[in-house]
């Protein structure tokens, strides 16, 4: 389902764009808070396992709509952009999959109280850098000004 300003028209690419950097904003606002709660927790004190778990948690929700909003908006968009569209959609998707995978290995180690407070905050450290990294990659590929663009180019095949 595109999503669709209030008059009812789907979104322009400028307009997805827009749409996902400011989610980035968000999510980086979140990561701060992730990133904070996990050197809190590093030293390995049990009593700083908990607010970390909470911060994780709370930020794994925040992120997993932010993928499931991309779907919705970004991956149509992006296949409709230019010839490479399906492909660069599709890679999308790929890297969608493996986060919600990484994810949820780090949901299953936050529930065991077994594991190594120290060695789940350093899990959460990496993928908060894993998660950036990507933010940053997404900006410069597929959510550049010059492919999300509104001004469309036609071609014509004929030469005329």
């Amino acid at each position: 389902m595109e999503e669709r300003p209030a008059h009812g028209t789907p979104l322009m690419p400028s307009q997805v764009r827009l749409k996902v950097l400011e989610d980035h904003a968000r999510i980086r606002r979140q990561l701060r808070e992730v990133r904070a709660a996990a050197e809190w927790a590093r030293t390995g004190a049990p009593e700083r396992a908990e607010p970390m778990r909470a911060e994780a948690r709370s930020f794994a929700d925040l992120f997993l709509r932010h993928l499931a909003m991309e779907e919705e908006v970004l991956v149509p968009t992006l296949r409709e952009v230019d010839i490479w569209g399906d492909a660069r959609a599709d890679r999308v998707l790929q890297e969608h999959e493996e986060q919600r995978e990484t994810f949820q290995e780090l949901m299953n180690e936050l529930e065991r109280e077994q594991v190594a407070v120290s060695r789940v905050a350093q899990h959460v450290l990496s993928l908060a850098d894993s998660i950036e990294a990507d933010m940053i990659h997404e900006e410069e590929t597929v959510l550049h000004e010059k492919l999300l663009k509104d001004d469309v180019i036609n071609v014509d095949p004929c030469g005329g």
